[in-house]
């Protein structure tokens, strides 16, 4: 890493409004001492345990975005050695400068799907004065730098609300000094990492405490109750002050494990009063606790059992809220959201990961687990008992539950592990470990309804989970691309799209965004095409309370385009006989009856397809239909497909269908007008092909008066740093020979070869399979293969694999050379 010889200055500004600002803030006086009242939106909790802004439900599609709440510099640091600069991520660092903006942080985030981002934050945030929140110890490019902590959490707040982000404002901790270890207010070493080795960021020399302070302490950032409450105030206020409608609530304080539940259910409450005196429009959000409370008060070797159920399912901090559903807050609970912290072993290794079959490894942890060089075995009917007694329960009981932290290095032990794990866990030969840890973690919350969900993190400098955002950065070996982003994690981009998009998905309400200037962003102006003046006008028979959604599955190519649709009920009342069409025009030769239209989830458990149906000439439609089934008022229908030739050809081409568009399909749910969408074959959604005489379809204005204008998906510009997030190509299978069948295959009970163990094989011939539970395939390739019998429970799919799961039994027939190179079945 390079260091600037110089300290810069201050940022130039352009007006004497800005330069107030600034000097405001400098003196630590909010920058908007005087607002418009705004009106605040009103946030509750249903008898459901939904959380509804205005009446309307809002699922929680969230992700932490850090650095506000401090964080921690080498001891050889030139500037600022075991410094704690308060500074938020945006990927555009003095020693990598981007264009990256706090604008295009933003608008990325929208585009994803995220709808609220949470803010960690500590105490010295909101002093404007703090040094370690101002110059020089902040390290964005002088053309985005933000003079002081204060301003930039403000700015953050307000280039959210401008998108439509929501935000959570998150104590974070009583010091940035101190951060994640703090597990109360006043709260003491030893911490937890005082005898981690190799570690060159301990703090033992600070404290939130002035009294009962061991010896090693030299420093003292003294926080209590009181002061906690005026923090509370503070945040409540800032809706109001801002001018800003999108703050949700306010995580009261992460991960308090010092606390016993009697005191946390206690300050639950007070916090209840404080932030309701001041904006009685927020909510309350109170993580869980641990299992030893009180080695931070003063007495460390006198701590308190808190009871968390099965003693060898041990709980995170912040996890355990075993003790809440028959002794809870007495404040009101459609205020009350409960956020649970649950982490794998890339952040920290627990017993229950330890391998059976290791006797002597039972009931070693962290450290001397991999000391011990003991297996990890992600036990999931184990871990989901845990998860069921530490919070799960609570949703039955119509408590709001997101989840406040989840995450981890998909790649761990390696990937961008730190050096220590790599070394210490270097025996370990399956870099799954956390992946799997992470998908049992969402499969569990989709089996729960727990859907509502905050991932840890957006951006990718948290040195033990890494974030949704990739970056160039390698222990190392690559230490000077810290703080710069890459694209996105795939990975975890497919599995949050699988939680958040499970379950029913109610309308976000989400404000109109305002346009604003941001650096080397696509200025997304439609290209109007011209309507045809003998287009008759189409006239709704429905009130229009349905609409269509649509995001992209990760493969559009010259073979097939994988998608997925979400149709809502934005109604009061439940609709039935519901369908949508997916117009196509035919390619080249290829028969339109060449032409499939997959159907690998259907939330509904009702939907058929049909098709093709020839609209005029060379457009076609499949329909995909939904029978009597009722959608209830509020709720949402999934459907994840695949549309592609019947012998998997190169001639496909989806870029001139009318449903597709001619631009790359989003990556996040988008409101999808191509898609018309009809409620007993009346069109209430979206709008059809106008056919002429060439039949080319041509779009025209919807004759239905409720359907919004889609939104371009931007197209970002690549900065200094390649922050773009590339669509993965599936490899066209050029080299995959051409199969002609050679006899049909009665595939069933007869014949059928039962696969219940992981199978490989390679070959040609005929094959049949009888599956009970497929978990996975790698490397699939689906040329003339049909799948007949059973129901499927869930069919995710993604660039190079396609991980499923499908209760009953399947019968696969396969002729041809087999491209398959594993099976794994449980």
């Amino acid at each position: 890493m390079s260091y600037r010889s110089i300290k810069r200055g201050w940022m130039a500004v352009a007006t004497l409004a800005m330069i107030a600002a600034v000097l405001l803030s400098s003196l630590g006086i909010p920058a908007s001492l005087v607002s418009a009242q705004t009106s605040q939106p009103v946030w509750r909790v249903d008898a459901q345990g939904n959380i509804t802004k205005d009446n309307v439900i809002f699922r929680v599609h969230g992700g932490s975005w850090f650095g506000l709440e401090g964080r921690h510099e080498p001891s050889n640091d030139p500037d600022n050695p075991s410094g704690a600069p308060m500074e938020q991520y945006i990927g555009n660092v003095f020693w990598a400068p981007s264009s990256r903006t706090y604008a295009q942080d933003a608008a990325e985030f929208k585009a994803m799907g995220i709808n609220l981002v949470r803010i960690p934050l500590s105490p010295q945030t909101l002093n404007a004065n703090d040094p370690q929140g101002r110059e020089p110890y902040l390290k964005n490019n002088d053309s985005v730098v933000i003079p002081n902590s204060r301003l930039a959490l403000e700015t953050v707040i307000k280039e959210l609300d401008k998108v439509g982000i929501m935000v959570l404002l998150d104590i974070h901790s009583c010091s940035n000094y101190i951060g994640w270890r703090a597990g109360r207010f006043d709260a003491r070493p030893p911490w937890a990492d005082a005898d981690r080795d190799n570690y060159d960021f301990k703090r033992e020399n600070y404290s939130c405490a002035s009294t009962l302070n061991p010896s090693s302490v030299q420093f003292t950032h003294p926080y209590n109750e009181t002061m906690w409450r005026a923090d509370l105030r503070t945040l409540a206020g800032m809706g109001t002050q801002l001018g800003v409608t999108n703050i949700m609530g306010i995580d009261i304080f992460n991960e308090p494990h010092d606390y016993t539940w009697a005191e946390w259910r206690r300050l639950i409450d007070v916090s209840y009063a404080e932030i309701n005196a001041v904006n009685p429009n927020i909510l309350i959000f109170a993580q869980g606790i641990g299992t030893k409370p009180g080695a931070q008060d003063g007495t460390p070797t006198t701590t308190t059992d808190e009871p968390h159920g099965d003693l060898f399912s041990n709980p995170n901090w912040g996890e355990n809220l075993y003790s809440a559903g028959t002794n809870p807050p007495t404040m009101p609970k459609n205020r009350l959201v409960y956020s649970p912290h649950t982490y794998g072993p890339s952040v920290f290794v627990q017993k229950m990961f330890m391998d059976p079959a290791q006797p002597a490894c039972a009931g070693l942890e962290g450290d001397a687990a991999g000391n011990a060089k003991c297996n990890i075995v992600i036990n999931e009917a184990l871990l989901r008992q845990g998860w069921d007694e530490h919070f799960g329960y609570l949703k039955a009981m119509g408590y709001a539950i997101v989840i406040g932290e989840f995450g981890g290095n998909m790649e761990w032990p390696r990937g961008k592990a730190n050096l220590r794990d790599q070394a210490r866990f270097s025996y370990i030969t399956d870099n799954t470990i956390d992946e799997q840890w992470q998908n049992a973690f969402v499969d569990y919350l989709i089996d729960r309804g727990i859907t509502d969900s905050i991932y840890w993190s957006i951006n990718p400098e948290s040195g033990d989970t890494g974030g949704l955002y990739t970056t160039p950065y390698q222990p190392g070996s690559n230490e000077s691309g810290w703080g710069t982003w890459g694209a996105l994690d795939s990975k975890k981009m497919t599995m949050l799209n699988r939680l958040w998009n499970a379950g029913p998905q109610q309308p976000t309400n989400t404000p109109t965004s305002t346009p604003t200037t941001c650096v080397n962003c696509p200025t997304n102006t439609p290209t109007a095409t011209p309507s045809r003046t003998n287009t008759p006008t189409i006239t709704p028979t429905s009130s229009g309370n349905i609409k269509v959604q649509l995001s992209g599955g990760g493969t559009d190519n010259s073979q097939q385009t994988q998608f997925r649709l979400r149709i809502q009920n934005t109604g009061t009342s439940a609709q039935s006989n519901l369908s949508v069409r997916l117009y196509f025009t035919t390619d080249g030769s290829n028969a339109a009856s060449s032409y499939v239209l997959e159907k690998y989830y259907d939330q509904s458990g009702a939907a058929t397809v049909s098709g093709p149906t020839q609209a005029s000439g060379s457009t076609y439609y499949f329909t995909v239909n939904y029978g009597t089934a009722s959608l209830a008022a509020g709720a949402a229908w999934g459907f994840d497909t695949s549309m592609h030739l019947n012998n998997w050809g190169s001639s496909y081409n989806a870029t001139n269908d009318w449903w597709h568009t001619a631009s790359a399909l989003p990556a996040a749910f988008t409101d999808w007008t191509s898609v018309p969408a009809y409620v007993s074959g009346g069109r209430v959604w979206g709008s059809e092909p106008v056919v002429g005489p060439t039949n080319t379809p041509t779009r025209t204005p919807t004759g239905v008066t409720n359907t919004p204008t889609r939104t371009p998906t931007p197209s970002r510009t690549p900065t200094g740093v390649t922050n773009t997030p590339t669509r993965t190509p599936t490899a066209t299978r050029t080299q995959t020979p051409t199969i002609t069948p050679t006899q049909s295959l009665a595939c069933g009970p007869a014949n059928a070869t039962v696969i219940t163990a992981p199978f490989q094989r390679d070959g040609a011939g005929t094959f049949c399979w009888q599956i009970s539970n497929l978990s996975y395939i790698n490397s699939w390739n689906v040329a003339n293969v049909s799948v007949n019998g059973g129901n499927f429970t869930n069919l995710y799919a993604s660039a190079g694999s396609l991980p499923a799961k499908i209760n009953g039994n399947w019968y696969i027939s396969y002729t041809g050379s087999f491209p398959w190179s594993h099976f794994e079945a449980k």
